[in-house]
């Protein structure tokens, strides 16, 4: 008989009132986050991957066209630009007409921030707690 999975939420977990109680900054985050986790999951799964991730770190550079995003990532055209239009979807990028050409940029707000944010962190050092994956797994890099 198979056993189900230990409920995780903390409607039905038991409660660890050290780890409750415990003072720290951080504290308030889970309830302050909780209305928007649909939202932030979406977010997470569009910077989770490898390629858009780069993309958005070299547009936070300033505008490129998709032959220079192309240069930079050595990725071919139609990758760049599906990665381009799931990003577009999020409302992360932006691309202006100049003429025939199309020039992405990163769309200002709070993601924009949280690159620069992850820019800062990962000049600090990520440390050892944070490596990249070097097996294969059900979760390869790939458009989604």
């Amino acid at each position: 008989m198979a056993t189900r999975p230990r409920d995780v939420f903390p409607e039905t977990a038991p409660t660890d009132r050290r780890a409750v109680d415990r003072p720290g900054p951080n504290r308030e985050i889970g309830p302050r986050l909780a209305p928007h986790a649909p939202e932030l999951s979406s977010l997470m799964r569009v910077l989770g991957h490898t390629g858009r991730l780069l993309l958005l770190g070299h547009l936070s550079d300033g505008g490129k066209t998709v032959r220079q995003l192309q240069a930079l990532l050595d990725a071919p055209q139609p990758l760049v630009s599906s990665h381009l239009a799931r990003l577009r979807l999020e409302g992360l990028v932006r691309f202006d007409r100049v003429g025939k050409t199309s020039v992405y940029r990163l769309e200002d707000g709070p993601v924009a921030d949280l690159l620069g944010h992850l820019d800062r962190v990962v000049c600090a050092g990520l440390g050892p707690h944070v490596a990249p994956r070097t097996t294969p797994g059900p979760h390869r890099d790939r458009p989604e």
